[in-house]
């Protein structure tokens, strides 16, 4: 396979804080001891050595502290983002301990006036007896209610992102409404193949489930339906030749015991480099997208955007030729690089 990419963007990424929750789609594998922990200081330390890459190459870089927002250092964390970051003032607040009252009046005061956070995000997966099961924390889905209607009153802007699942259909009309009331910004979104959520491809939407999707979702523009197909779509515009153009390469730099101190030695330079060398060789241990298509495509006819496709099928061509270095295939739970 060869890509002509462009880097567009570096974060540096580290465990520091464990989140309250175990949602069963979890990017970063919440709860399942797949990454260890690193001192704050070390992340910030290792971030703090791009400060001016982005006025220099363009490759916007960021601060991203695994897997939740909760930590001592956040108001510092959120300083290093505003040195670095063209998106500061960002965080999201899912997996954050259960508060009421006082206490979340107080924490989001603390957020808005001492971290200045200025975009919040918080996700949903139904109504409260699901939600509650599928991120595995009762109580949670109240906690939410709460702590949305607070960051409205303190008037904090947050988004509502709403993942549409094979078990949610029929819960999201409703939904939509309640988080209307609320306020926020809302948009309803497809699981990524990615973390977790490999796990349970049976809450991917089949062909049926796609043409139950409530009209409301593009009545109201709330669902980004040209960037998500059935598979056989997407294997039909590969055979015409029809490729979505993937050009930009982002890095994920992820911090460990292991390796931050290797990391803290080596130029930004040589840390770009590594990526390269890393992405040259991902590529060149694949076949053409055309040929992953026909030896995986006959699988599942699930709705999926392209690069989740993408990353589906590069997992079952690493597990077919065990010779080859899984560590290259893209993770948020190791330094690797994602293709868009």
């Amino acid at each position: 396979m060869e890509l002509n990419l462009q880097d567009v963007s570096l974060t540096i990424n580290g465990l520091v804080s464990y989140c309250k929750c175990k949602c069963k789609h979890c990017l970063l594998c919440s709860g399942d001891d797949r990454i260890q922990q690193i001192p704050y200081d070390k992340l910030e330390q290792l971030a703090l050595k791009f400060e001016g890459i982005r006025a220099a190459t363009g490759i916007n870089t960021s601060l991203c502290v695994y897997n939740c927002s909760d930590y001592p250092e956040l108001p510092h964390a959120m300083e290093v983002d505003r040195k670095i970051s063209a998106y500061a003032g960002y965080q999201n607040l899912n997996g954050t301990p259960i508060r009421s009252g006082r206490k979340l009046s107080e924490w989001v005061s603390y957020l808005k006036n001492e971290c200045k956070v200025t975009n919040a995000n918080l996700s949903w997966f139904g109504n409260e007896v699901f939600h509650d099961s599928f991120v595995q924390c009762k109580g949670y889905y109240q906690y939410l209610i709460e702590l949305a209607t607070e960051l409205s009153k303190q008037k904090v802007n947050y988004h509502n992102t709403v993942f549409i699942l094979h078990s949610n259909l029929e819960m999201l009309e409703e939904l939509y409404s309640i988080l209307n009331n609320l306020g926020g910004t809302i948009s309803f979104t497809l699981l990524d193949y990615r973390g977790n959520a490999k796990k349970i491809k049976n809450e991917f939407l089949t062909q049926e489930d796609s043409e139950k999707l409530p009209g409301f979702l593009l009545q109201k523009n709330l669902y980004n339906a040209k960037r998500n197909k059935l598979q056989a779509e997407w294997i039909s515009l590969i055979k015409k030749g029809q490729l979505p153009n993937l050009t930009s390469r982002m890095m994920l730099l992820v911090a460990t015991p292991s390796n931050i101190d290797s990391y803290l030695r080596m130029t930004c330079d040589e840390i770009i480099e590594m990526f390269h060398k890393m992405d040259k060789e991902l590529q060149h241990s694949l076949p053409s997208i055309s040929d992953l298509a026909y030896k995986y495509g006959s699988k599942d006819n699930i709705l999926i955007d392209f690069r989740s496709l993408l990353w589906m099928w590069i997992d079952s061509w690493f597990e077919d030729n065990p010779q080859l270095n899984k560590s290259l295939v893209f993770s948020d739970l190791h330094t690797s690089v994602m293709w868009r």
